[in-house]
């Protein structure tokens, strides 16, 4: 076919692949009313080969990561914390006692730009069931399996990137099998 589409390039980073280094991709729309079908590409950059790769069927209105080459510019690194909220409320109904609490996690994304060209680099970070993002910049694109964070990595700079999480928890007691142990524990969260 002979007709534009719109692309940007990105640096593709996601943790699960075992990497440090993000991949160089092109974050396609196609935004044409026809169907692209599944094959090969080949991503030529400033008149010179930049790589290639294979893709899937796109249909009209959606959208795709082509990833292509290694971005031997870039570097990310994790760092997970996780703190267990006091309990926030308290429920006793017919002799059942229900806590409810929460799990906090906050990921810190650290992109090293080594480049002397800005990055725009897209974290996928995991959807995971039963978590909710908190205190976190809408992300870009959400699919099934990841949200999508764009986050501009100027050069020769260091750029930190926070996705806060929550994950309610309950927890259930008979109130006619509890100890004075427990008491003093429920107390003190």
């Amino acid at each position: 076919i002979h007709t534009e589409i719109e692309g940007e390039k990105v640096s593709l980073f996601n943790e699960n692949t075992g990497e440090r280094k993000p991949r160089l991709a092109v974050w396609l729309k196609n935004a044409s009313s026809l169907t692209l079908d599944a094959g090969s590409f080949t991503v030529i950059d400033s008149s010179a080969f930049a790589g290639e790769g294979l893709t899937e069927t796109i249909n009209p209105g959606e959208s795709r990561l082509w990833s292509y080459a290694l971005d031997l510019g870039v570097e990310v690194a994790t760092n997970r914390e996780t703190d267990r909220e006091r309990v926030e409320r308290v429920e006793i109904v017919r002799g059942v006692m229900r806590l409810h609490a929460k799990v906090v996690e906050k990921k810190t994304y650290t992109v090293r730009n080594n480049d002397a060209k800005a990055r725009t680099v897209v974290l996928e970070h995991p959807v995971r069931a039963g978590w909710t993002l908190v205190e976190t910049p809408a992300a870009a694109e959400s699919s099934a399996n990841y949200h999508r964070f764009k986050v501009e990595a100027k050069p020769k700079t260091t750029t930190e990137f926070a996705v806060r999480e929550e994950n309610p928890q309950q927890t259930t007691y008979m109130l006619s099998n509890i100890t004075p142990e427990q008491i003093t524990l429920w107390v003190k969260q």
